[in-house]
């Protein structure tokens, strides 16, 4: 497996791509309604949001538009994502980085529970393991929500699970959607 944060990306305008293949992206614009919808899920009840996987910063300027977010704290593995995070967070006195593997780096998320959280990572073997921490984290009403794609369908929480939906453009490209709705899957605990 390859280890995502030993390699190369890079910044187009309109997406973020791995060096040796531009047609694996990491991240690109059209997932823009998609963040969207997650971040008005994730952030309905204010307060203390989580963010597992920064990639462009659009979940990350979602999260930044709401007024009644607390603490926004992001956790990002890949070293030249992390200097992007650090650039974005220099006016945001709310934002905390995290910097590493969340799987890794799961004793700084515990010291901390959250009110929201979302998790969109890339070539994460450990992805759907967040399962696992996300008891340790979590207040009475936390809302969780991740990248669908990536992760494979239910998290495994039967009926906990909702869906929503987006309208987004089609795009055929990797077998990610196939018509014009994104599905927004989330779980109130």
């Amino acid at each position: 497996m390859i280890n995502y944060k030993d390699i190369k990306l890079n910044f187009l305008d309109n997406k973020i791509v791995i060096e040796e293949n531009i047609d694996l992206y990491v991240m690109i614009d059209w997932e823009t309604p998609i963040m969207k919808k997650h971040a008005d899920i994730v952030c309905q009840n204010g307060g203390d949001i989580l963010e597992i996987g920064f990639g462009m910063g659009i979940f990350s300027n979602f999260v930044n538009s709401y007024n009644n977010i607390n603490t926004h704290t992001i956790v990002e593995i890949h070293p030249q994502i992390i200097e992007k995070v650090k650039e974005w967070m220099k006016d945001k006195n709310n934002v905390i980085l995290i910097e590493g593997d969340w799987y890794e780096m799961q004793d700084e998320i515990k010291k901390r529970k959250y009110d929201g959280i979302f998790i969109d990572t890339f070539l994460d073997k450990n992805e759907k393991k967040i399962k696992y921490l996300l008891p340790h984290i979590i207040k009475d009403g936390t809302i969780f929500s991740y990248f669908s794609p990536r992760m494979g369908g239910q998290m495994g929480y039967n009926n906990l699970e909702k869906y929503d939906y987006v309208k987004i453009r089609p795009y055929n490209k990797k077998n990610f959607y196939k018509n014009d709705k994104a599905l927004i899957p989330w779980i109130k605990f």
